[in-house]
């Protein structure tokens, strides 16, 4: 049987987050710790939000694992989307990015 969307998007992001704790242990608890401080404060954010609260010298093994883990909190309905806005980094192109709260 072909797997769902769904399906793929939660296996990348279970193998990413897996990645992180064989091979740089830690980056994904980094990740997690400055999210659950924006929702101790009670802030929407975006992952640019939490990009600027990571230390300077963060590198994580892979680009995916900010939206790995945005992505394993709101599947569990730990956050959802509350919008969207365009980033402002010139990497990303003024691509959407969502802005997300605690459920």
């Amino acid at each position: 049987m072909t797997p769902t969307g769904t399906q793929l998007r939660d296996r990348g992001q279970s193998d990413v987050l897996a990645a992180d704790v064989a091979v740089h242990r830690g980056s994904a608890e980094e990740v997690q710790a400055v999210i659950d401080a924006l929702i101790a404060e009670g802030r929407e954010f975006t992952a640019d939000d939490v990009r600027d609260r990571l230390p300077a010298d963060f590198d994580p093994h892979s680009d995916n694992l900010l939206p790995a883990v945005i992505g394993s909190l709101a599947a569990r309905d730990r956050i959802r989307a509350v919008g969207h806005r365009r980033c402002t980094r010139p990497s990303r192109r003024a691509g959407w990015m969502r802005i997300w709260a605690a459920t």
